[in-house]
């Protein structure tokens, strides 16, 4: 009865226990749910991230690293490699605005000041360009005279419609990045299309330390007025005015990429020369050696003389030297994983963001894939976001001449690299000799396969098929431009002989001489390049 009783008891206890390891089981999985439990694991802190990535943290890492600054750069750098052609109309001469604009462009060294600006809006959040002008205002926070908050020529809808009343020169342009720059107000009324945008400025005055350490003063920020600041913001998202630093995807990549590099620096230093071992002879243990008969100081002065200086050799009494394993590893793998996550990070082929001889060697499809990125972000950034609204806030200043509309046209590297152009060349010769030979100017007209197949503008069209009428008048030839062909002159030959022939006929039954009465055959006037392409006249 007793031992019954015992045993219920016992299972009583362990069903008890039961209970409880299950609610603490459910406990802690309800709370690694929440993420708040103590088997939670924070990636975070186990690799070293930071909780959240702050602008100082984006801007040591860009000071200090190379990668980081690559990374920063690399999209600016590739899409500054050509300079964009601001210009008024598609024609061969040049108009007063762009003979203005050229030279403007040359005294103010325009596109190395756009660059630089691209690169710095993307460290932090945005940049802006300080312009300068000599509109005798002492106070910069006050608006350019004859000008009020409610235009709103820093708007991407502005329109060009009236010339200036007056007329200001730029004295200086200046870039600054987020670090020195903070918005202090924004538009606030509803009904202005300028609403949630910056209005004031401060600008924090800089100066370098004994160290080369940057130092702020407060003392001579200056406060300046939206008319004379020009905002960038590169990678925006849910904010007009505010984007994401181009590092901060990047960060934890380049700081994993960071800690193999450092951490194989410290393997070789320490992995080199991993040190010796030094042990008791054999034959001398157990024999009553002790410390007193071994100098402490002269066998450390031995070893540093050894470890240290260009001593080569161990004078050691009762003992043996052995080296250690050295335990180096090749970091190159991991550094190239690392080098392939940064770059998958921010969507750049790996030999195109390793510099310029890497991206030589680049394949066909990463060349194009690359250029087609780069084309996308200056008709997507670069011309709506920086190039356009510097030409239209020089314009309403004065310091260009007055145009209602301008173009911005960028023309791809491929475009002036001299290989590339012969080898377009030998195409575009290929094509036009395909097309002059197989007679298909009277289905094509040569402006519509100008402009329509090679791409040309109708201007520059026009210029070549002017040049060619012109050519063949002066040759006194009446051949268009795509007619001279094996097969028009083989047409005209069996015509020719067939006209031959009837004439012949004809004589043999009256007796006249051929053509007399009318014209002869096949004198009639050729089709000029006009004539092919009636209609359009030029399009």
């Amino acid at each position: 009865m007793g031992c019954s009783m015992a045993v219920k008891s016992s299972n009583r206890r362990k069903s008890a226990l039961i209970s409880q390891v299950r609610a603490i089981q459910r406990e802690i999985v309800e709370a690694n749910s929440l993420g708040s439990g103590p088997q939670r694991r924070n990636l975070n802190k186990e690799c070293g991230y930071p909780d959240e990535v702050m602008l100082q943290d984006i801007v040591d890492l860009y000071d200090r690293e190379g990668v980081a600054k690559r990374v920063v750069q690399v999209y600016p750098v590739e899409t500054w490699k050509t300079h964009p052609e601001v210009y008024e109309v598609d024609s061969v001469e040049e108009t007063p605005f762009e003979e203005a604009n050229r030279e403007f462009v040359d005294q103010h060294n325009i596109w190395s000041l756009l660059e630089r600006a691209d690169i710095l809006s993307g460290i932090g959040h945005f940049g802006v360009i300080l312009v300068g002008l000599n509109d005798g205002v002492k106070d910069l926070r006050n608006p350019v005279p004859g000008f009020t908050d409610k235009d709103n020529f820093d708007m991407p809808s502005y329109k060009l419609e009236k010339s200036p009343k007056k007329v200001y020169e730029p004295l200086y342009f200046k870039c600054f990045d987020q670090r020195q720059v903070t918005i202090m107000e924004l538009e606030k009324d509803k009904s202005n299309a300028r609403y949630g945008r910056p209005t004031i400025y401060r600008i924090s005055s800089v100066s370098i330390d004994e160290q080369g350490q940057v130092m702020q003063s407060s003392s001579d920020d200056l406060y300046v007025h939206w008319h004379r600041i020009i905002h960038l913001a590169d990678n925006l998202e849910s904010s007009d005015i505010i984007g994401v630093p181009r590092l901060r995807t990047a960060y934890n990549r380049v700081h994993d990429l960071l800690k193999v590099i450092g951490g194989s620096g410290e393997m070789f230093w320490k992995g080199g020369f991993p040190g010796l071992s030094f042990e008791v002879q054999p034959n001398l243990q157990g024999n009553g050696i002790t410390g007193a008969d071994f100098d402490v100081d002269e066998f450390r002065e031995e070893v540093e003389r050894y470890a240290n200086g260009l001593q080569r050799y161990l004078r050691l009494v009762g003992l043996n030297a052995k080296s250690l394993a050295p335990q180096v590893a090749d970091p190159t793998p991991h550094v190239d994983a690392g080098l392939d996550q940064v770059c998958i990070t921010i969507n750049c082929p790996k030999r195109i963001f390793l510099g310029t001889e890497s991206a030589h060697l680049a394949s066909t499809q990463d060349q194009k894939t690359w250029s087609d990125r780069i084309n996308g972000r200056r008709d997507n950034y670069a011309i709506p976001g920086i190039v356009r609204p510097f030409f239209t806030r020089m314009i309403v200043f004065g310091a260009l001449p007055f145009v209602e509309k301008f173009k911005v046209h960028w023309r791809d590297p491929e475009e002036v690299d001299p290989l590339v152009r012969a080898q377009a060349f030998e195409k575009i010769v290929n094509g036009v000799s395909q097309y002059v030979s197989s007679g298909m100017a009277t289905l094509f007209p040569p402006m519509e396969f100008l402009t329509e197949l090679l791409g040309y503008d109708n201007a520059l069209a026009r210029t070549i098929v002017d040049a060619a009428e012109k050519q063949a008048k002066t040759k006194e030839m009446a051949v268009p431009l795509v007619g001279a062909t094996d097969k028009m002159e083989a047409e005209k030959e069996a015509a020719k002989m067939a006209a031959d022939s009837k004439a012949q006929q004809l004589k043999a039954k009256t007796g006249k001489k051929p053509g007399a009465g009318g014209d002869k055959a096949g004198t009639g006037k050729r089709r000029t390049v006009k004539d092919v392409s009636t209609g359009k006249n030029g399009g």
